[in-house]
């Protein structure tokens, strides 16, 4: 099972990701 605090990371990292594509 993967940890929550590395989902909410990956999470937080693709909303950066959209960002810097924008």
């Amino acid at each position: 099972m993967v940890p929550l605090t590395s989902l909410m990371f990956l999470r937080s990292r693709g909303n950066l990701y959209e960002q810097d594509l924008r």
